[in-house]
């Protein structure tokens, strides 16, 4: 039995009538540790401060952030702990909505109205769960995956109803940990015994990533063959038709996506550069107007979707002048402007802001506008081009090569191949500007010596894993993901030998490499995972 008088709720829902009802309900079955907030900004405020148990959010919460983005923040931002309950509610039962708010797997969803003995009877069920779960999710808190691992194993072993969700958190917690041998292991043995759509997926996302394409490719359609409108199948069988150089064919899938679930800001996105990459730039031009609009509201919010806004729209430019082209050239200008205020105190957005209005002014044939962007633009890059991204940089070389500096250009681009070059799609984009052939093809070359590395991880070769990882970096040292990929085999080979200091000393250099990953890139996550076991290790041979 449920003691709901000892949890705390968090009730959100943009209609006072309601929140008052559901209060009542709560107050029914035992709840008395109650709050309330009428919109997503309040909500999420009120869980910067608090964590909550269970939170019941409506869908549709009026102005600014709905029900599903309030989620995507409390859980990005690590607000909601694994072990509470976070509800959907809503009175829409739309396939956009459901498909929306699903995709950001609430512990479930309820559809307006329903009575106090259904609310209570999900949430029995969810809790009851949560409490088997309890040292398993109080390990992810701590972010101890290992930790976690283990009590998993226990779970399962003891033949625990929630067996099958440990094996998908323990497939997770792996993949998280850059260990897809274990986390393959698991997805194959899932499989065997029933193909469930989780499993397909997560061993599909590893035979993509060791570019096994065709193998992919088929477990992705195997999930569409069992949930024809899984929105994520679909974003990775485009990636997959796109890697198998079928371009047409992946944005006929994403297009899919989207009509099944249009508020998927990194959906629209994805859909924006694989039209660019077919000339449709109509497309792309609807797919990052959509993306900036919904990133207004999101935690996922990113300046890449307004600068390649502002790039499409100024592919619609012309020299010659008229009111159509003006329009274009405000809404591009209005782009930038927004992209600035947002980001007033990033100072490579701010550069490369001002080269995307360089790259509009040099369209426009407007010469002395763009020559002192440019000018501006170098000296600030020398200032920070140490911690810009790769197409922070890659926007520098592309300016400097269209003010016909092509000095620069070169350099710039030879950095962008040391530091950058297992970076798929930053590759594709560098390939019509770099002049140096050779330099590009030697890093494409370490990048394939890198997959093949992976592939010998995957099959729990530690040794060949070390072998094609320490070759990849003997031709890019800079390369970040290189270099957290050698310090990760170092780990799991420090695991099985006695004598830990030379491969301590090798994975301390490593991870020295990893000192400029900000924390929005999405290796920040596992990068700070390796520092954690580093550390364990190296308190262990001090002591």
């Amino acid at each position: 039995m449920i003691n709901y008088r000892q949890l705390s709720f968090l009730l959100i829902d943009d209609f006072p009538e309601f929140r008052v009802s559901l209060k009542g309900m709560v107050n029914q079955m035992g709840g008395i540790d109650i709050e309330l907030a009428s919109t997503g900004e309040a909500a999420l405020s009120k869980c910067a401060k608090k964590r909550y148990d269970i939170i019941l959010s409506d869908y549709n919460l009026g102005e600014g952030k709905d029900g599903q983005q309030v989620l995507e923040e409390l859980t990005q931002k690590e607000l909601l702990k694994p072990t509470s309950v976070y509800v959907m509610v809503t009175a829409e039962n739309t396939m956009e909505m459901v498909m929306g708010a699903l995709e950001h797997t609430p512990d479930s969803y309820l559809t307006k109205p329903f009575t106090k003995a259904l609310l209570q009877s999900r949430l029995d069920k969810l809790l009851t769960k949560k409490i088997e779960l309890a040292k398993v999710n109080q390990a992810i808190i701590s972010k101890d995956y290992s930790k976690a691992i283990v009590h998993c194993n226990l779970l399962i072993q003891k033949g625990s109803k929630y067996s099958m969700s440990c094996m998908r958190i323990k497939a997770d917690l792996y993949d998280k940990m850059g260990d897809f041998g274990q986390s393959r292991v698991i997805y194959q043995k899932v499989i065997k015994e029933r193909p469930l759509p989780w499993a397909l997926m997560g061993l599909g996302k590893i035979l993509y990533a060791q570019d096994d394409f065709s193998e992919a490719l088929a477990l992705f359609d195997q999930v569409i063959k069992i949930m024809a409108t899984y929105p994520e199948a679909l974003d990775w069988l485009a990636s997959t038709k796109q890697a198998l150089g079928q371009p047409e064919d992946a944005q006929r899938a994403l297009e899919s996506a989207v009509k099944v679930s249009p508020k998927a800001i990194f959906r629209q996105m994805h859909l924006g550069d694989i039209a660019l990459v077919n000339g449709d730039i109509k497309t792309a031009r609807r797919a990052f107007k959509a993306a900036v609009k919904l990133g207004r509201t999101s935690v996922y919010k990113t300046p890449d979707n307004y600068l390649k806004l502002a790039s499409i729209l100024k592919e619609f430019i012309t020299e010659e002048s008229g009111i159509n082209n003006k329009r274009i050239v405000d809404e591009a200008m209005r782009a930038l402007k927004e992209l600035e205020t947002d980001y007033e105190l990033d100072p490579e957005i701010q550069l490369r802001a001002n080269l995307a209005r360089h790259a509009i002014y040099h369209k426009l044939n407007k010469q002395d506008q763009a020559s002192e962007l440019l000018a501006k633009s170098k000296l600030n890059f020398t200032k920070i081009q140490d911690k810009m991204s790769g197409m922070g940089c890659a926007d520098m070389a592309q300016a400097c090569k269209d003010g016909e500096d092509f000095e620069t250009c070169q350099e710039i681009l030879a950095n962008i191949m040391e530091k950058f070059g297992d970076d798929k799609e930053l590759m594709a984009n560098l390939e019509t500007i770099v002049e140096d052939k050779a330099a590009f093809e030697q890093a494409v070359k370490a990048s394939k010596i890198n997959n093949k590395g992976m592939k010998a991880s995957v099959d729990n070769d530690i040794d060949g894993a070390i072998d094609g990882f320490k070759e990849a970096l003997a031709m890019s040292p800079e390369n970040i993901s290189f270099n957290m990929n050698l310090a990760q085999m170092l780990l799991r080979k420090a695991e099985s030998i006695d004598d830990k200091k030379q491969l301590l000393m090798e994975v301390d250099t490593c991870l020295n490499k990893t000192a400029s990953l900000r924390e929005t890139d999405h290796r920040f996550v596992r990068c700070q995972q390796l520092i954690r076991m580093f550390n364990d290790y190296s308190i262990g041979l001090q002591a």
